[in-house]
């Protein structure tokens, strides 16, 4: 079912519920389209297609021109719900009534219970007037297991209204009856907790089964007592007969059949019970043994009562799916028009409802007992290691090591170039990161120092190192967010910041700058000169044209001019550093960073900056705070 459909039908269920309970009265005018969808969440389209749907089933009426209403409130069908009263929380119909009566009120039809033991006090007429008087137009039956001459099976047959039997293992019951049967069935869903029991490595599983009132043994779950034991032979599990046990219904014998498996000289690893109820006193009584479930002992229920779930451990079980077993009883009931009365098409159905396997925490641990004993059997004598069984070693041929080796080599030949160079990449980009960061601290420096950079003369020399010192009185450090790190006049020295360094570039001399002895490299610099100190240009830095042009600093090599200090010129671009995939990486005074090939670098006065060209001195602005 798509999303749409389950949209469609979500809707269709709260519309037609508000118009059963009232929410909607008949006669009153439903919200227009527009604030409906809006309130319901949906599309236009899918609430039209609701709308209509419930137009056509006569709970609405829409009017050209004046709106949607509800229609006058049909006669509310009523159903009666037979079931034994005397049984406690055991009895499965407590569970399926919930789903029959959920069922109804999503279909507007009221629910009337009736008591076997009533209906029994009652004759043939005096059944059937109740029922007419009553105004009942079906019946949902917990009542099963029918041999044919039952007085309460006459009774039902004289009500003249189509009824279903729910939930019995026993196919004779539709044959009997006639009426729609819903089973479950019974022997596969026991066999599958066993066959459950036995894939977690279990052997030996003891069976609580239950048997009548008198004692005798009647089948239990559709097994004899011969044909279990030949199960458990078949699937091959221990069938010592004492882990096999006939109990009534009763919180003593439960518990002292639990403490006999218990003692045994080899105990069983698990428990299968007959139900869930049985499973309930069996927990009792190993939590009074002080055993732990399902380290100790695995339990193991039978029919999906509720509760299940809040046991502590959360019970594994075979669900029969009680609920949903009344929800189908209902929607049977409702279609019984196809298989009741003089003008039925079809044969009362039997439906079988499926069963589902809840595994939780009661069972969830794996044996590996029976693992192991097979090994050893089987002559593997190695040891076994944290719970495992360690296997035979299997072990390589000279050819096929030879192979793999050949195989791992291309693959690396293949990768490793590549991988190379995505290396390269990253670390081109971390570069680029740090150039314009510097460039943007060179920016915002300008910003708050009149358009222009910091005094080349206090700087005392060209280049980027320089921007760090100590001695110079500078706050251009500040907007990196690093400290000074150099003291030109003292015997100190500090590492560069890794701002201020290439991540393919080294601190050695020979793939970073070469500096003065005392002074640390660093990776990055403006154009060198010899001359200076410079007078100030004529514009303030943020007026300066062409600025996404002119190259400002650059990833370089080392050192040129004799040594002096790192920086590039305009004679050649050898000191440029192309080692980010055969390129170097420049900034521009606007700000912005490009990674370019040597040859498409420019070189010349009007593409680039000395510094020099837009660094005030201090003596020209003697009263600025630098």
């Amino acid at each position: 079912m798509s999303d749409y459909d389950i949209k469609q039908e979500k809707l269709y269920h709260l519309l037609k519920s508000g118009i059963g309970s009232g929410i909607y009265p008949a006669g009153s005018r439903l919200p227009n389209e527009v604030d409906m969808a809006e309130n319901f969440g949906v599309a236009r389209g899918t609430l039209r297609v609701t709308l209509k749907r419930l137009e056509a089933e006569d709970f609405l009426i829409r009017l050209r021109s004046k709106g949607t209403f509800v229609a006058e409130k049909k006669k509310q069908k009523k159903i009666l719900i037979i079931y034994d009263n005397k049984t406690g929380m055991e009895n499965p119909a407590h569970y399926i009534i919930s789903g029959v009566e959920h069922m109804a009120g999503l279909n507007g039809i009221k629910t009337e219970h009736f008591f076997k033991d009533y209906l029994l006090s009652l004759n043939e007429d005096e059944a059937r007037k109740c029922v007419r008087s009553a105004d009942i137009s079906g019946i949902v039956s917990m009542i099963t297991v029918f041999h044919g001459d039952e007085k309460i099976l006459k009774l039902l047959k004289s009500l003249e209204v189509p009824i279903v039997t729910t939930h019995t293992a026993q196919r004779k019951d539709w044959e009997i009856t006639g009426f729609p049967t819903l089973t479950y069935e019974e022997k596969n869903a026991f066999r599958s907790g066993v066959e459950y029991l036995k894939s977690k490595g279990h052997q030996r599983i003891a069976t609580i089964h239950m048997h009548d009132s008198t004692g005798g043994l009647l089948p239990s779950r559709g097994f004899s007592s011969d044909s279990y034991l030949e199960f458990l032979e078949e699937i091959g599990l221990d069938t010592d007969e004492r882990l096999v046990r006939y109990i009534p219904y009763d919180k003593e014998a439960n518990k002292q059949v639990t403490a006999e498996f218990a003692g045994m000289a080899q105990p069983p690893s698990a428990i299968m019970c007959y139900s869930d109820f049985f499973a309930l006193y069996v927990y009792e009584s190993l939590k009074d043994m002080k055993l732990r479930i399902p380290e100790d002992i695995a339990v193991m229920g039978f029919c999906g009562y509720p509760g299940d779930a809040l046991l502590n451990p959360p019970l594994s079980t075979i669900d029969l799916q009680y609920f949903e077993t009344g929800r189908i009883a209902l929607k049977v009931l409702e279609e019984s028009e196809q298989w009741h009365g003089k003008n039925a098409v079809a044969v009362p159905p039997l439906i079988p409802v499926p069963f589902i396997l809840r595994e939780r925490a009661s069972t969830m641990l794996k044996r590996i007992e029976s693992e192991i004993m097979h090994e050893l059997t089987m002559g593997i004598k190695e040891p076994v290691k944290r719970g495992f069984i360690m296997k035979k070693l299997q072990f390589f041929t000279i050819t096929e090591l030879l192979v793999v080796i050949a195989i791992f080599s291309i693959l690396m030949a293949m990768l490793l170039p590549a991988l190379n160079n995505v290396r390269k990449m990253a670390k081109g980009g971390q570069c680029m990161s740090s150039l314009k960061q510097i460039g943007y601290a060179c920016i915002s420096y300008a910003d708050d120092n009149k358009g222009y950079m910091q005094s080349n003369a206090d700087c005392n020399y060209n280049y980027l190192f320089n921007r760090f010192q100590e001695n110079q009185g500078t706050t251009f450090p500040e907007y990196l967010q690093i400290p000074r790190i150099y003291d030109r006049f003292g015997a100190k020295e500090k590492e560069a910041p890794p701002i201020a360094i290439c991540p393919e570039g080294g601190r050695d001399g020979t793939t970073g700058v070469s500096t003065f002895k005392s002074t640390p490299n660093f990776s990055y610099s403006f154009r060198a000169s010899s001359a200076g100190p410079y007078t100030p240009p004529m514009e303030p830095l943020h007026m300066i044209r062409n600025a996404d042009t002119r190259l400002m600093q650059a990833d370089i090599w080392g050192s040129i001019d004799g040594g002096t200090a790192g920086g590039w010129s305009l004679k050649d671009r050898a000191n440029f550093a192309v080692r980010h995939l055969n390129k170097a990486n420049i900034s521009f005074i606007d700000g912005h960073v490009e990674s370019r090939f040597a040859n498409a670098i420019p070189l010349n006065w009007t593409n680039s900056y000395d510094i020099g060209d837009f660094y005030r001195t201090r003596s020209f602005y003697s009263t600025t705070v630098w």
